[in-house]
C-alpha cells in the first residue's frame, strides 16, 4: 500500500502542475460562476438553465482532465521509456496502474471540489432576493422594496438566513448531482487509464470521447433497432424473449447494439441534470445503485489495465 500511496501521490502532484490542469480548472470556473448571465432566452427558466449548465460544466471538465491526465501520467511515460525508472524498482506493474489510477482520480477529485465551490455559489447567488443583490451593491432604497436590508448588517443576517435555508435544499441537491457526475468521470478515468497503456493521447481522446457518447444515447439508440407493432410501439419485451442468438439472425443490427450496451458503461444513469435543475429530489438509494454500479464497472476496467499493461513491453 505504501508504494501505491507514492505513486499516486506523485501522480497527483504531476497533473495539477499541468498547464492544461489549471486551464481546464480556471475557465470552468468562470464559465461556472457567469452561467447566470447566458440565461437571455430562457424565458423565466434561468435558475434551471444556471443548473444544467453547472453541471454540465463541471462534468465536461472532469472528462477533459481525465483524459489528459491519465495520457501525460502513463502513456506519455511508457512512449518516453521513463516508466522504467519506476519499474526497475522494486515495484509491480499493478501497483504502478493503480497508483496512477488513484493519483489521477485524487486530481480530478480536487477539481471538482473547487469547480463545485464555484457551481453552488453562483446558484446561491441567482436565487438570491434582487433586493438583496442590489444591496450588496450599496442600491438601498426601502421604500421601493421594503424586505431590501437597510444597513451591512442586516445583509449579513439575512444573507445568512438565505444560505442557511439554501445549503439543506437546493445546495444538497447540486451537490447530490456533483457526486454522481464524480463517479462517472470514475468510470472514464478507469477506461482512459485502460488505453492509455496501449494508445496514445489523440487516440485516448477518441475513445473516451466515443464511449461518452454511446454511454448516453445506448438506451436510445438501441430502442430504434426494435421492431415495430401494427401501431407503431416498438415490440421490446416480445423481441427480447427470442434470445440474443435469434435476435442477431433476425435483427442483426439490434443484436449488435445489445451486446455493445452491455459491454459499455450505461452513463445515463449517472444523469439526472433534468431532475435537480427542476427541484426533483433524487433518491439515496437510487445514488447508491448508481455509483456502486459505477465502482463496478470501474474496478473491471482497472483489471483490464493491469492485463494490458503486463503484456506491454515497457522498453
Amino acid at each position: 500500500m505504501r508504494v501505491i500511496g507514492s505513486i499516486a501521490t506523485n501522480t497527483f502532484r504531476e497533473a495539477v502542475r499541468q498547464p492544461v490542469y489549471l486551464l481546464v480548472v480556471g475557465l470552468g470556473c468562470v464559465v461556472a460562476f457567469f452561467s447566470q448571465y447566458f440565461t437571455f432566452f430562457a424565458f423565466g427558466e434561468e435558475k434551471s438553465m444556471i443548473k444544467e449548465m453547472g453541471l454540465a460544466t463541471v462534468s465536461l471538465c472532469g472528462l477533459l482532465l481525465a483524459v489528459f491526465s491519465s495520457s501525460s501520467v502513463i502513456a506519455d511515460e511508457i512512449e518516453k521509456l521513463t516508466v522504467l525508472t519506476i519499474l526497475c524498482k522494486p515495484v509491480k506493474r499493478w501497483e504502478f496502474i493503480v497508483g496512477k489510477f488513484f493519483g489521477i482520480l485524487l486530481a480530478v477529485l480536487v477539481a471538482f471540489l473547487i469547480l463545485g465551490v464555484v457551481f453552488l455559489a453562483a446558484v446561491w447567488f441567482a436565487e438570491l432576493p434582487f433586493s438583496y443583490v442590489r444591496a450588496l451593491y450599496g442600491h438601498v432604497d426601502p421604500d421601493w422594496e421594503p424586505n431590501q436590508p437597510r444597513d451591512f448588517g442586516e445583509l449579513v443576517a439575512k444573507t445568512w438566513a438565505n444560505l442557511s435555508t439554501y445549503l439543506p435544499g437546493t445546495g444538497l441537491l447540486m451537490i447530490k448531482g456533483l457526486v454522481l457526475a464524480y463517479f462517472q468521470v470514475v468510470v472514464i478515468v478507469a477506461i482512459a487509464v485502460a488505453v492509455s497503456t496501449r494508445l496514445p493521447m489523440i487516440v485516448n481522446m477518441v475513445v473516451c470521447a466515443t464511449v461518452y457518447a454511446f454511454g448516453h444515447v445506448s438506451n436510445s439508440l438501441t430502442l430504434y433497432f426494435y421492431p415495430s407493432g401494427p401501431t407503431g410501439e416498438k415490440l421490446v419485451a416480445q423481441t427480447d424473449a427470442l434470445g440474443l442468438l435469434t435476435i442477431l439472425g433476425k435483427y442483426p443490427g439490434l443484436g449488435v447494439m445489445q451486446i455493445l450496451r452491455t459491454l459499455a458503461p450505461n452513463l445515463e444513469n449517472f444523469n439526472v441534470w433534468d431532475d435537480i435543475a427542476f427541484g426533483f429530489n433524487v433518491p439515496v438509494e437510487y445514488m447508491g445503485i448508481v455509483v456502486l454500479y459505477g465502482l463496478v464497472y470501474a474496478t473491471m476496467m482497472l483489471l483490464v489495465a493491469i492485463v494490458l499493461f503486463r503484456g506491454r513491453e515497457a522498453a
